[in-house]
């Protein structure tokens, strides 16, 4: 029984602090460029290679292969 509530109240923390991250990444009105060694977007049937995320407004604008001047 001890088990089981441990496990639930670790589950409900995690729950919260992964719930807390996601509305602060989304509240935040910047544009990021994340820089992926491999990236499997679902188009094709192999991985991309240094491929560049261009997230604006907490969704993703655009993927390349460089990030935008002044984009950090």
């Amino acid at each position: 029984m001890k088990r089981q509530i441990a496990a639930l109240c670790f589950a409900l923390a995690v729950a919260g602090f992964c719930v807390a991250q996601t509305s602060t990444a989304i509240s935040a009105s910047k544009t990021v460029a994340l820089k992926c060694g491999n990236l499997f977007d679902g188009r094709g049937d192999s991985l991309r290679r240094n491929v560049v995320i261009v997230v604006e407004d907490g969704k993703i604008k655009d993927v390349g292969a460089t990030a935008p001047s002044g984009v950090t």
